[in-house]
């Protein structure tokens, strides 16, 4: 039994059938086989689990590699962006438009790779930490935060920009600083895909034994065959591709990424032409869902517990 990986082995009882009654029920040659039989899972478990270690640890290898990479390009794109920004605006003397033109689509772009890059390095960083910094915080203040940043998109288009957090779901805890970013993901996807004069809404409330947090928009959707492959990193619906030629893909997966690290989930509703709604589930705080146990103690015991206090400070 010690051998075979202890009483929690979920393949154990083979073991104890065969020494404690196989000896008994079956003939030699079924004992025999039996053991061999128990043996064969033990190995086939071990073996899935060396692979799956090494599969592990060849992750780890390449995000770290990906970490490393992304965190030199970005220091790069930054040096770039800092050179080109004082030219455009000027400083380093008069720019001919013709020149104006080249260097604000250079900047524009490195812009655009400098927002890629940082996505990818947030979900590396999000796959490689093993501890998270958490504790508690307001979600409506942190939900007010996430709509502040990108409110002024929202009124550039028009957009109807709404958000409620009712009080019984305000208390959470976990790392306020992801999920503001994933609540302003979602914000600023559902901003980014939804005409003008449309609307984006944002929603918490309780459901049960955890907080679900909603945003509903009234963009263009997502295709149904497309829908359950949104959160997969680098991602992005066909007609999302059609209507923004850039996006880094990875903006749903680092959502996806927070809510595992949080012991929640995410997924989302839509249909082409109708609007979409993203949803974040996170578990409550265990006070909060501990129940209330109120004991009322008879009413001599009370006078003797207070004479006892008055006694005894």
């Amino acid at each position: 039994m010690h051998l075979s990986g202890g009483a929690e082995n979920p393949f154990s009882y083979y073991f104890v059938f065969h020494m404690i009654i196989a000896s008994v029920l079956l003939s030699r040659r079924a004992s025999y086989l039996q053991a061999v039989f128990a043996l064969l899972l033990f190995l086939l478990m071990a073996g899935l689990r060396a692979a799956n270690e090494q599969l592990r640890e060849k992750d780890r290898i390449k995000s770290n590699y990906v970490l490393r990479v992304t965190h030199d390009v970005k220091e790069h794109l930054a040096a770039i962006q800092a050179c080109l920004d004082p030219v455009l605006h000027g400083v380093t003397g008069p720019v001919p438009p013709a020149q104006e033109g080249l260097i604000r689509r250079s900047y524009e772009r490195t812009g655009k790779l400098m927002t890629f890059v940082k996505a990818l390095l947030e979900i590396t960083r999000i796959k490689l930490s093993r501890k998270m910094e958490t504790g508690p915080f307001s979600l409506s203040r942190t939900a007010e935060n996430a709509v502040g940043l990108v409110e002024a998109r929202a009124r550039a288009k028009n957009i109807k920009l709404t958000w409620h957090v009712s009080p019984e779901a305000d208390q959470l805890h976990g790392s306020q600083i992801y999920i503001e970013e994933t609540i302003a993901g979602f914000l600023a996807n559902s901003v980014k895909y939804t005409p003008e004069g449309g609307s984006v809404d944002l929603r918490a409330g309780d459901a049960g034994a955890s907080v679900l947090i909603r945003v509903t928009d009234t963009g263009m959707g997502v295709p149904a065959d497309e829908l359950p492959h949104i959160f997969e990193e680098f991602y992005r619906a066909r007609n999302a591709k059609a209507a923004e030629r850039t996006g880094t893909g990875l903006g749903l997966s680092i959502a996806r990424e927070v809510a595992l690290r949080h012991k929640g989930r995410v997924w989302a509703e839509s249909r082409e032409g109708e609007g979409s709604a993203f949803y974040l589930s996170l578990p409550k705080p265990a006070a909060a869902q501990a129940p209330r146990i109120i004991v009322e103690l008879p009413h001599a015991y009370k006078r003797d517990l207070r004479l006892r206090l008055r006694l005894h400070p």
